[in-house]
């Protein structure tokens, strides 16, 4: 099994490495709709999300790719890879976490094409969470942040709808959704905050019965 796997990964590094090999050049060509600030001309874009999709169909041949992509060395470049920003998105999407930010135009929308593709099941989920559906997946959360921080119903929902949206890395810097989570410290303080909330009055744990009733 192992011996299968390590085949398969060595296939797919020296598909990196030819830049003239399907991959290399779907990559490449999705590189360069990524690094314009410009919005992608249409055909451009189709174009480079169908050979992307040719070259890796799903979400496992993606992981593999990550995979053989980490261990590339790419000395004639001085380490600088020439799939440095199609390779970030696609880490994100991997992830299922927000893109970082300030990224190109380009970016966001190889990112919105390819999402549903290669995104987990549960980051395609979340995604779908606003408003109006955020109290029901999650009320628990939602509540411990109201009672930890003093925050009212639309503070608590925005302020929490905000990280969902914000790339995990982002998030202690992202700006704060109203003046009491500002004067709080920010968003991420307040969910800590719930959290430790949470742990010290374990009533605030409810039951998925309680939850519903």
């Amino acid at each position: 099994m192992n011996s299968v796997c390590n085949a398969a990964l060595f296939a797919v590094r020296r598909q990196l490495v030819d830049t003239e090999s399907d991959l290399a050049v779907a990559l490449l060509t999705a590189d360069g709709v990524c690094r314009s600030n410009k919005r992608p001309d249409n055909e451009a874009l189709q174009q480079s999300c169908a050979a992307l999709l040719a070259a890796i169909p799903d979400r496992a041949s993606l992981r593999l790719a990550m995979q053989a992509y980490g261990g590339i060395v790419y000395a004639a470049t001085y380490g600088q890879s020439p799939y440095e920003c199609i390779m970030s998105v696609l880490y994100s999407l991997l992830n299922g976490q927000a893109l970082f930010k300030d990224p190109t135009r380009g970016m966001r929308y190889i990112y919105e094409h390819l999402f549903e593709v290669y995104a987990p099941p549960a980051a395609r989920s979340r995604v779908r969470v606003d408003g109006n559906t955020v109290e029901q997946r999650y009320p628990r959360l939602l509540r411990a942040m109201r009672a930890a921080a003093i925050l009212s119903h639309t503070e608590a929902n925005a302020t929490l709808l905000l990280l969902l949206r914000t790339a995990p890395r982002d998030r202690c810097h992202a700006s704060p959704s109203c003046e009491a989570v500002a004067h709080f410290g920010g968003a991420m303080k307040v969910v800590r905050a719930a959290k430790r909330y949470r742990r010290l009055f374990p009533s605030m744990r409810l039951t998925r019965e309680a939850v519903a009733a």
